[in-house]
């Protein structure tokens, strides 16, 4: 908030500053949200804030949208951005920007292998930490399989010479999730939002150059916007003229539950 010369006033708990020109320094949104539509809608709201005009949605740094009723106090954001926030505009004057984080987790160049490989610091499963990085683990260590989000399996694939599979789907599994994939073109960086729940498969073939929408169902109860996520890998290379094969992979992981977004640059 910009502090203005004057006479400061407060009522209840809202900070007004009132300047010798009269000119009004607004209090800054409280924005919350929750996700809709199937992870493609995240749905912002606000208190009204007292001698606003209306309101600034702001999407990246730029304002794309203005809400000129300061009743109006939701905003449905659609077009997928890094970061989403709300300005409050009283003539010129300007609040400061209460954001919304969506920037997904990138994890760059990881190497993970095909499940046929028999050497045991050779990692076939991945899983994604609390902070969405992503990490390999070992599926011969049986202590790592709760946190097993996908494996790549070369030894018995159904799709492809490898693929990457959910490990609810493994025999035995290795934990019951219900993560899945689908090919998503080639574009990593063109891909601002994953695939739509129904489009996804839990066994896909993988490509060198391809990338992959992910969808991330711990609790295997289809989409939902508590536990979820989304994200997106892009296949750099896969190694090797038979298996077993070695695959880099470059994978975004949303924080924000339930949202398909993965704007990453």
């Amino acid at each position: 908030m910009k502090k203005l010369l004057g006479l400061t006033l407060a009522f209840a708990a809202l900070l007004v500053m009132v300047g010798c020109d009269g000119e009004v320094t607004l209090d800054t949104p409280d924005v919350t949200y929750t996700v809709t539509d199937n992870g493609a809608t995240l749905s912002l709201s606000w208190i009204e804030i007292v001698d606003a005009d209306g309101y600034y949605i702001i999407a990246d740094g730029v304002a794309t949208d203005t809400l000129d009723d300061p009743a109006t106090v939701t905003f449905n954001a659609t077009v997928p951005a890094a970061v989403y926030g709300v300005q409050a505009y009283a003539g010129e004057d300007v609040s400061g920007t209460d954001e919304i984080d969506c920037t997904p987790y990138e994890t760059t160049n990881l190497t993970v292998y095909g499940n046929s490989d028999p050497d045991p610091a050779h990692h076939s499963g991945f899983g994604f930490n609390t902070n969405g990085s992503c990490v390999t683990l070992a599926i011969s260590d049986s202590t790592n399989w709760l946190d097993i989000d996908y494996y790549f399996n070369d030894a018995n694939p159904t799709h492809g010479p490898i693929d990457i599979v959910s490990p609810g789907d493994h025999i035995p599994p290795y934990n019951t999730e219900d993560n899945a994939s689908a090919n998503s073109g080639t574009d990593y960086a063109g891909l601002d939002i994953a695939d739509a729940p129904g489009s996804y498969s839990t066994q896909t073939a993988l490509a060198d150059g391809a990338v992959f929408s992910l969808f991330i169902d711990p609790d295997a109860d289809g989409w939902d916007a508590e536990n979820d996520h989304f994200g997106k890998m892009s296949v750099l290379s896969i190694t090797g003229s038979t298996a077993p094969y070695t695959v880099t992979v470059t994978v975004a992981y949303q924080l924000v539950e339930g949202l398909r977004w993965c704007v990453t640059d």
